[in-house]
C-alpha cells in the first residue's frame, strides 16, 4: 500500500525514540498530528500517487517529441564541426548539407554532357590530422579542381578554414578567381541573408568546365 512506504520509516524512527507516531509534529484534532490520521494520510498517499503518475507521463511526451534534425546539422555546421550526410543528391549519395546537395546536382548535370566527373567528399591532396575532406573533387579538361563549399561559417570556422587554404596552397592548389584563373581550388559559401546562390554557381561551373 502506497501508505506503507510512505509513512514506515516515520514510524519506526518514533518508536526507536519511544514518542506516539505524530506526536510532536503540531497539534491537530485531539491533540495528534494530522499526518497520523489514517484518512488524512490515504488522501496525501493518493495525491504523491497521481503526481507520480502525471510526471511519468510528461517525461514519456517529452521523449518522444520528435527532434528538429536539420537545425542540430545546422548548429554543428555553424560551430565548425563535422556533421553526418542527412541530404540526398540526385545521383543519390549524400551530403551534409542543401547547399552542397545545390552544387553536386549542378556537377550531375555537367557530368551527363559529358563535360566532367566529380567524387563527393574526397581526401584532401596533403597531410592532416584529423584526417580532412574536401566537398568535390572535379576532373575536367585533363585538369583537377578540389571544390570547398563552407556553410554558414562563423569567425572560428573560418580560422580553422584559412590554415586549410595554406595547405592546398603548399600542395600546389591555390584558390581560383578571376585574376587568379589557374587556380584549382573552388571556394564558395552560404550567404548570412541569402543562403546559396544557385545562379551564381551555375554560371560558375558553365565557366570553368566548359568544353
Amino acid at each position: 500500500m502506497p501508505k506503507q512506504v510512505l509513512f514506515d520509516p516515520a514510524v519506526k524512527k518514533a518508536a526507536k525514540f519511544g514518542k506516539r507516531p505524530g506526536a510532536g509534529d503540531g497539534p491537530g484534532m485531539d491533540g495528534q498530528s494530522p499526518f497520523a490520521m489514517p484518512v488524512v494520510r490515504q488522501e496525501i498517499a493518493n495525491m504523491m500517487g497521481d503526481l507520480i503518475t502525471l510526471l511519468t507521463r510528461f517525461k514519456a511526451r517529452l521523449e518522444n517529441l520528435p527532434s528538429d534534425e536539420g537545425a542540430n546539422v545546422q548548429a554543428a555546421q555553424r560551430l565548425g564541426l563535422e556533421s553526418r550526410p542527412v541530404h540526398r543528391t540526385v545521383r543519390g549519395e549524400m551530403v551534409a548539407s542543401k547547399s552542397e546537395a545545390a552544387i553536386a546536382n549542378i556537377l550531375h548535370a555537367l557530368e551527363k554532357e559529358g563535360r566532367l566527373t566529380y567524387q563527393i567528399s574526397p581526401e584532401v591532396p596533403f597531410a592532416m590530422r584529423p584526417a580532412a575532406h574536401a566537398s568535390f573533387k572535379v576532373e575536367a579538361n585533363g585538369a583537377t579542381w578540389f571544390w570547398e563549399h563552407c556553410d554558414m561559417p562563423d569567425a572560428k570556422y573560418k580560422r580553422r578554414f584559412e590554415q586549410k587554404k595554406e595547405l592546398y596552397g603548399k600542395a600546389g592548389f591555390s584558390v581560383y578567381a578571376p585574376d587568379n584563373q589557374t587556380g584549382r581550388l573552388i571556394v564558395t559559401e552560404d550567404s548570412e541573408e541569402k543562403g546559396l546562390d544557385t545562379q551564381a554557381i551555375a554560371q560558375l561551373t558553365g565557366t570553368l568546365f566548359a568544353n
